[in-house]
């Protein structure tokens, strides 16, 4: 299962977003999870992929594109790891 980490609404603390996404992964211990962000000097993105309990597994950078492509690469990047 590949699941993305949406950017957290308006309004909640670091704190909250933390224990929303612990208990995300543990529901889902053999999930991947990805997410995109900008950089923030240069125009790129960097797309990233994670497993329980937050290893780093694969990431990318992005040297144009919008974020949405960004995300979409990091989605790419998760179903490769799991061929």
């Amino acid at each position: 299962m590949i699941r993305r980490i949406s950017n957290h609404p308006h309004g909640l603390k670091e704190a909250d977003v933390l224990r929303i996404v612990q208990a995300l992964i543990i529901s889902y211990p053999d999930a991947l999870y990805t997410d995109a962000e900008n950089y923030p000097a240069i125009n790129a993105k960097v797309a990233a992929v994670a497993d329980w309990p937050g290893e780093a597994i694969t990431s990318a950078t992005i040297r144009s594109g919008s974020s949405t492509e960004a995300e979409e690469c990091a989605i790419a990047l998760a179903l490769q790891e799991t061929q």
